[in-house]
């Protein structure tokens, strides 16, 4: 190879090394600036209604054998919570649940919580209070819908069935913060 062709060859490769460079930096920058908006307006980044059609509405029985269905009473929806007491991730995540549950009680929502065993359901109709109804036996519809996997999982739907907020897993500040977003501008 002769000298103007080695220096052909370490010019291209200096020009492509220079375009990596700077296409690392505008990306770098762009990450940058999104992460800056979405710490100090979270609003864009939050999952609002969509048009998605409105769900299969929950229905079931509870342990007891007695019918449930999702009523439609509800002022401004409703949240589904799969989850068990003897998953080490359900409990770690019950403060946040519990503060995030007693928000949407107080904001109209009724809560169905739903087991992903029988063995595991709280004894009784209903969970713990009267916005609360555990649904034991549920429509495989309704599961196949939303596949729920994982615990623990917490969905809420607005008043017509569509869902305007999923989290899978254990929740931090920032999705609590999310989901009360969410709920403030569920109309």
């Amino acid at each position: 190879m002769s000298l103007s062709m080695k220096a052909v060859v370490a010019n291209a490769v200096y020009v492509l090394l220079a375009g990596v460079t700077v296409a690392d930096v505008t990306l770098f920058s762009w990450l940058t600036v999104l992460a800056h908006r979405a710490a100090t307006d979270p609003a864009p980044f939050v999952r609002e209604k969509t048009d998605w059609a409105a769900s299969i509405r929950p229905h079931g029985f509870s342990a007891a054998g007695t019918e449930v269905s999702v009523s439609s009473s509800s002022d401004k929806g409703w949240a589904v919570r799969y989850a068990t007491a003897g998953c080490r991730f359900c409990r770690a995540d019950q403060p946040k649940w519990s503060a995030l549950k007693t928000e949407l009680v107080a904001r109209g929502f009724h809560i169905y919580d739903i087991p992903p065993y029988l063995l595991k359901l709280p004894s009784g109709e209903s969970a713990g209070q009267k916005d609360e109804t555990a649904i034991a036996f549920i429509d495989i519809g309704w599961m196949k819908q939303y596949r729920l996997t994982g615990t623990p999982t917490t969905l809420i739907f607005d008043r017509h069935g569509k869902i305007i907020w999923a989290h899978a897993g254990t929740m931090d500040e920032q999705d609590q913060k999310s989901a009360l977003l969410t709920i403030s501008l569920n109309k």
